[in-house]
């Protein structure tokens, strides 16, 4: 078999989501010889777990019933050293699993026997699973390689750290000597907030492009902040910061930063300081409470003058912003105009999410007009995917406003919006709404007022000729996760009347739709039969 062939194989085995795993690639690499020469690097390339490698050594067995102690046994032949440190060689990605613990013994004659060197000397990914910090120091010893690129270090939640105790900084001291060309650097779950004290060697990382903590201990300290600030390599940021008890920053730094993404509901005080801390002129990406999670009890709520003032400062320091994302729980806000204006100016920005959970007592609601959509519309021609979700809203936005978004952002992708009015009053003349073959893919309304749904259908499908129905009746996508469907009528809208205009150009023919309440949906595996337009049928 020709060897690319071969090669195409193995990617689609080997790698992404369509991996058959370690374990069952290995059985497909035994096949034949054709398929053991061109597989075994491949498979080797990435392991679930270093006991791969442990089971080529027979001096090494389980202590233990379950085979989760590993231990020594007898002295390996030359022969069974050679073929662990060939394959050892071949490994490039590691997730370093603590569910099977490895004697410290047994880390200690690895240690010895490969006399200083690494153990996996072409490592270039780490995961790596902390439960045990009395043995990282050996660990890091041997899987830390000189081509180590990224490196994710969580610690287990329920790994005890004596008081005054933190195992970070001697762990990385030992990484960052061994593998000086680090680019990634991920943390989570660790010890202490992190600060310059515990994680100093990071300032020796030179071409440190992108630093994360995306969970756990968070928020990082203000001197760390100061450190970081004087890397020029780093582009991206995850973190947490509250710095209301700390000084107005006396220092700018951050001058290759691309992409900001701080997590935890951050205080709007922290992000005034932050914001100041940050040279960079080609900022590109700013993301608030980006996939992050707060407990109500310690979150503290945005007013309407702080969104302003945040939406002002971006504005102001970073002109080619390109994307922002704000999630925040808000106090008394009740119009968005002060948000949008502002960034109107932003002519770069093409992507733009706006999640607001209003938290006072009050019957407090987010006005929605026509108006608030005039000032972007057109001020971002570049204009991707905008989505608005508000908890608690008021008013209603008409088609007006789609017909706005068609002629201003020609490049607009994906659009959500809470409540969409499309009711004789607010439509008029349907031939009015002209035809329009623009490229919108989704088109999501959390609730929509309909009196005619194939009125409706008409002026949606004149206007987005290219919506897809499954993706604009699902779950909000700017939920995170959450369970939140839309209303009933925009479902019935997209999935019954809008869907039969778009098959009835194209002949296809669908089994039937259930009922909203059921939950179900299109399986569109089902549904490529063509037929000429008189036999086609539809249940609503």
């Amino acid at each position: 078999m020709c060897q690319d062939i071969l090669e195409e194989i193995g990617r689609h085995l080997f790698t992404g989501q369509t991996s058959l795993g370690f374990w069952r690639g290995g059985g497909v690499a035994r096949v034949c010889k054709a398929f053991n020469v061109a597989f075994d690097k491949m498979l080797w390339a990435h392991l679930p777990s270093i006991l791969p490698l442990i089971w080529l050594l027979p001096w090494i067995k389980a202590r233990n019933h379950q085979g989760c102690f590993y231990t020594l046994g007898r002295v390996p032949t030359p022969d069974e050293w050679s073929r662990f440190v060939h394959r050892a060689s071949m490994v490039r990605k590691l997730d370093l699993s603590p569910f099977y613990l490895i004697s410290f013994f047994v880390w200690n004659l690895l240690s010895h026997r490969t006399a200083g060197k690494p153990l996996l000397p072409g490592l270039r990914d780490l995961n790596w699973d902390v439960d045990q910090t009395d043995l990282m120091a050996h660990e890091s010893a041997l899987v830390a390689s000189p081509c180590l690129g990224t490196l994710r270090l969580a610690f287990r939640r329920e790994v005890i750290i004596p008081s005054g105790d933190d195992p970070t900084l001697a762990i990385l001291q030992e990484v960052v000597r061994r593998s000086p060309a680090i680019t990634r650097l991920t943390f989570e779950y660790l010890p202490r907030r992190p600060s310059s004290r515990n994680l100093r060697p990071i300032s020796m990382l030179h071409r440190l492009s992108e630093l994360r903590f995306p969970r756990g201990n968070n928020e990082v300290e203000y001197d760390l902040l100061r450190m970081l600030s004087a890397m020029d390599a780093i582009s991206r940021l995850v973190i947490g910061v509250d710095l209301r008890e700390d000084p107005f920053p006396d220092f700018c730094g951050f001058p290759a930063l691309r992409h900001l993404h701080v997590i935890n509901d951050p205080p709007a005080e922290s992000i005034f300081k932050l914001f100041a801390m940050i040279s960079s002129k080609g900022l590109l990406d700013v993301a608030l409470n980006h996939n992050g999670f707060t407990d109500p009890q310690h979150s503290v709520p945005w007013s309407p003058r702080d969104l302003s003032a945040m939406c002002d400062s971006l504005a102001q320091r970073f002109s080619m912003l390109e994307r922002l994302e704000i999630n925040m729980p808000t106090r008394d806000v009740q119009s968005l105009d002060f948000v949008i204006s502002p960034l109107a100016s932003l002519r770069s920005l093409k992507e733009m999410h706006i999640q607001l959970k209003e938290t006072s007592s009050e019957d407090t609601t987010i006005s929605l007009s026509d108006a608030l959509f005039a000032p972007f519309a057109g001020e971002w021609p570049q204009l991707t995917s905008f989505r608005l979700v508000l908890e608690k809203s008021s008013g209603c936005v008409s088609p007006r406003v789609l017909v706005l978004l068609a002629d201003s952002c020609p490049l607009l992708e994906e659009l959500c919006i809470p409540r969409l009015d499309v009711t004789l009053a607010t439509v008029g003349d349907v031939a009015s709404f002209s035809t329009n073959w623009h490229p919108l893919r989704v088109l999501c309304v959390r609730e929509a007022i309909v009196d005619d749904h194939e009125m409706c259908a008409r002026i949606v499908d004149g206007l987005f000729p290219e919506i897809d129905a499954v993706a604009s009746s699902a779950p909000d996508p700017g939920t995170q996760g959450r369970r939140t469907r839309v209303g009933e009528d925009w479902w019935r809208l997209v999935r019954c009347a809008l869907r039969t205009r778009q098959d009835s150009r194209k002949g296809v023919v669908r089994q039937d739709i259930h009922h909203f309440d059921d939950e179900i949906y299109y399986d569109d595996s089902h549904f490529d039969v063509s037929v000429p337009p008189p036999l086609m049928r539809y249940h609503c």
